[in-house]
């Protein structure tokens, strides 16, 4: 944090530190649960692509989802799936923040007052299989372009028209 301190929003970079980690390891759970202790949140691992409705669930009760799996050399600066990197970097710093968290606990809630429809399960399941496929290099590219055409169509769909679920899950 202090090497890139300039570049950051200074209550993010605050954030960050009070997280208390090194740049050897990733901090365990039970560590950034104690930092966290006193803002009410907690984290949880969690396995790749979740259902929206199970992270809105986790988020609604204060509980954040950080995935178990940590991204390969190879997708450093971007990984095909979720990964604990961009959770504890690029998610949890701002549960720090209370206006942050108290918005995310109520789109949270909100959005379980609906359902995702058909397209939107759809959707999930087309993301996660082509997530899965790139972070294995199965080296199947014509598979692969077929389920990106997949995710394409499927999502030029759900913009046309969206669900309620799905516009609301848009908000996060």
């Amino acid at each position: 944090v202090a090497r890139y301190r300039d570049l950051l929003w200074p209550q993010y970079a605050d954030y960050l530190a009070r997280l208390n980690w090194s740049r050897s390891c990733l901090p365990k759970l039970p560590e950034i649960n104690d930092a966290l202790s006193a803002t009410g949140w907690s984290v949880s691992h969690v396995n790749g692509f979740e259902s929206s409705h199970t992270i809105y669930q986790l988020i609604a009760s204060q509980v954040f989802p950080v995935a178990r799996t940590v991204r390969s050399m190879e997708h450093v600066e971007f990984s095909p799936q979720p990964d604990q990197l961009h959770d504890l970097v690029g998610h949890v710093p701002f549960l720090f923040n209370p206006e942050f968290a108290r918005l995310a606990v109520a789109i949270a809630r909100r959005a379980l007052e609906f359902q995702p429809s058909t397209l939107d399960r759809e959707l999930h399941q087309a993301n996660d299989q082509l997530s899965t496929m790139k972070a294995r290099r199965s080296g199947d590219w014509l598979a692969v372009a077929h389920s990106e055409n997949r995710v394409r169509n499927l999502t030029e769909r759900s913009e046309a028209t969206p669900s309620a679920f799905a516009r609301i899950s848009r908000i996060f």
